[in-house]
């Protein structure tokens, strides 16, 4: 398993032989094609654009580095760092909230395929669909249906 990006689809974004009758905004939509560091989320606008979301964090307190370990079922921040399990190690990142957020144009240039795949969501049976955006100049130019499994 690899690491992806998020694609998000705003209403008004048209997949071509996507079924009428579903939803593609219930689905989730990856890529691994856009070309900078993964992980990241991105939405397709009605109007065209390739928009990427952009996080603004800090560094919790001790307070909130405690109410985070209690909701977690630990006493404190410094029993959760020495708790004795494998899976429960915490990362330095755990340290830091959200204190910002908003989208940024993303410029694109170029294409990018993004797929959504799974099994019995939202209605569907297992399906895989595999789209290609196309953009020039930060403009969304088509979207090409590459496929259906």
């Amino acid at each position: 398993m690899g690491l992806y990006d998020t694609i998000l689809l705003e209403d008004g974004v048209e997949l071509p032989e996507f079924p009428d009758d579903k939803n593609p905004r219930r689905l989730e939509w990856q890529s691994k094609d856009i070309g900078h560091p993964s992980m990241q989320t991105f939405k397709i606008t009605h109007d065209g654009r390739l928009m990427r979301k952009e996080v603004e964090r800090a560094e919790m307190t001790d307070e909130e580095l405690d109410e985070y370990a209690q909701e977690n079922g630990h006493d404190s921040w410094e029993d959760w760092n020495e708790a004795d399990t494998t899976l429960n190690e915490p990362l330095e990142t755990w340290k830091y909230k959200v204190v910002d957020e908003w989208w940024a144009n993303h410029n694109m240039h170029g294409s990018f395929e993004f797929h959504a795949s799974g099994k019995r969501v939202d209605g569907f049976d297992d399906f895989y669909w595999s789209y290609e955006a196309r953009f020039t100049k930060g403009e969304l130019e088509k979207i090409v249906f590459l496929g259906e499994r």
